[in-house]
């Protein structure tokens, strides 16, 4: 038990579990998801090592998050106040409410857009796609308001779906909303995307870009000019990642609990770990490209080349 619980400590202080990892094992008893994960892992275990050692296995790893101790729960609660939900309304933040007969709103070149959801309540989804031009046009058939001066735009949006054309002159774009789905599609901007509870795809994408999500899927789909370091992180959703033809591009996958598969001919995907769950790197297009980190936790990551 105590090799068990040391794999386990070592897996969080050299990042392949992160501190949402760590919530989420503190908190699997209690959810529903982790009860089905858990009859599957029972079955698993119990025609591999038997259902004795699968008793030991788990309790080494209660033993282990228990070990941890208030330090991590403490990063775990810091953490966790940056996810969507931890606000009952960020409104404006002091900038002035902005009006448009059509939902099209001039954006100067070099501007930051911030949207977000209002309350704790889920909401609808969210879609974002890239336009030419300086105008950014909303539409929304629930609620849906955007306050700004300069170069600092905050669009809150507090009920039903939301679309977005977002500008080339948006310099940088940050979602984060609660308990909805998020697609965002061929924005050049840098990008920090978060949901609570719903599946997220960015599509197209060519800067920097972090995507974050608790309890559901990631799609990430790279952009034929995409240069900058990122990172996509799941809790207990799939994760897949398509590449376009002829990028360079270094992918650190690491899962918990699920598998790393490459499509033939991306490049050799090299395991550096296969017990619990795995963790891979793959060199696509050879050495030498930016560097895309993804992890989940309880779900399965795929490699594979971007569909023509």
């Amino acid at each position: 038990m105590e090799e068990e619980r040391k794999e386990i400590l070592r897996m969080l202080s050299e990042g392949i579990i992160d501190v949402d990892g760590a919530e989420r094992l503190l908190k699997a008893l209690g959810e529903r998801d982790e009860r089905t994960a858990q009859r599957e892992r029972h079955q698993r275990f119990e025609r591999h090592v038997g259902a004795g050692a699968q008793a030991g296995v788990f309790a080494s790893i209660a033993e282990a998050m228990s070990g941890i101790g208030p330090a991590v729960r403490d990063a775990v609660s810091g953490a966790m106040s940056d996810m969507p939900g931890s606000s009952d309304d960020p409104a404006g933040e002091n900038l002035p409410e902005l009006h448009s007969d059509d939902g099209s709103y001039e954006i100067p070149t070099g501007s930051s857009l911030i949207i977000r959801s209002a309350g704790r309540k889920r909401h609808g989804s969210v879609s974002v796609k890239g336009v030419e031009g300086r105008s950014l046009v909303v539409s929304c058939d629930g609620d849906a308001r955007l306050y700004g001066a300069g170069d600092s735009y905050r669009l809150v949006w507090r009920q039903g779906d939301l679309e977005v054309g977002v500008p080339v002159s948006v310099a940088s774009l940050d979602i984060s909303i609660s308990g909805g789905d998020i697609s965002v599609e061929d924005v050049g901007a840098d990008a920090r995307i978060r949901t609570m509870g719903g599946d997220l795809e960015l599509l197209g994408a060519r800067a920097h870009f972090e995507a974050r999500t608790m309890g559901g899927d990631l799609m990430i789909r790279l952009g034929p000019g995409w240069v900058s370091d990122s990172e996509a992180v799941t809790m207990g959703g799939d994760i897949r990642v398509e590449l376009p033809e002829a990028l360079k591009a270094s992918i650190q996958a690491s899962t918990m609990g699920g598998d790393i598969k490459a499509d033939p001919g991306l490049g050799e995907l090299r395991v550096l770990a296969r017990i619990p769950g795995g963790k891979a790197v793959l060199d696509a297009g050879g050495v030498g490209g930016a560097s895309l980190t993804v992890r989940t936790m309880g779900g399965d990551i795929h490699l594979r080349k971007a569909r023509r």
